[in-house]
């Protein structure tokens, strides 16, 4: 009895191996080759590079979580130390670039609209990141404490200022490009299939 319900566990999961193989088997190399471009973009090379005076600090895009969470970080680079929210964020990363072979592994239409989801993953970051460097960097704390919110007004309009003028010399070196590039396939790919589909 023992030895059948072992079988069982084996056979499904055998056929779920085959499944997925399959399923993968039937990507086309452009796909592929769109989510190698966008994991390169998001994991090998930078995606965000900030050039003033003699400051010139790269980041690539799985590091952009913790640039959100302190836009300071933008101007004083992150030098290897990531914090906890980076490895969350590359998590979202990793499963984010597989969105995209959805449609293979179910046959519901709306699978292909999760090969949106890298582009949609990239705009929603630059949307955070311009919000966050637009507003005040240090919040005030409370009413009572008038020399510490001063303070703390000063700072974040000086580096309000400092992000005002650094961000017109943020560019996007070749990791942006790629990354942009490889996701605007997939989401363009992704909804020509959802328009498609059943035809």
């Amino acid at each position: 009895m023992q030895n059948e319900a072992v079988t069982a566990s084996d056979q499904v999961q055998l056929t779920w191996r085959a499944t997925l193989a399959s399923a993968l088997g039937k990507v086309d190399g452009a796909t592929w080759a769109a989510i190698g471009m966008t994991f390169a973009g998001w994991f090998l090379l930078d995606t965000l590079r900030v050039v003033w005076g003699p400051m010139d600090h790269r980041i690539a895009f799985y590091e952009v979580a913790a640039v959100i969470g302190s836009p300071v970080r933008l101007f004083t680079g992150l030098e290897g130390n990531h914090p906890p929210v980076t490895v969350l964020f590359m998590l979202l990363c990793g499963a984010t670039l597989f969105a995209p072979l959805s449609p293979y592994l179910s046959r519901h239409r709306f699978a292909w609209l999760a090969g949106i989801a890298p582009l949609a993953l990239m705009a929603g970051c630059a949307a955070l990141l311009y919000v966050r460097t637009s507003g005040d960097v240090f919040a005030a704390r409370g009413i009572g404490d008038t020399i510490g919110n001063d303070l703390r007004h000063l700072a974040s309009h000086l580096i309000g200022n400092a992000s005002a003028r650094a961000s017109s010399h943020v560019t996007l070196p070749s990791g942006g490009y790629l990354a942009l590039l490889g996701s605007l396939y997939l989401a363009a790919r992704a909804i020509r299939g959802f328009q498609t589909h059943g035809d």
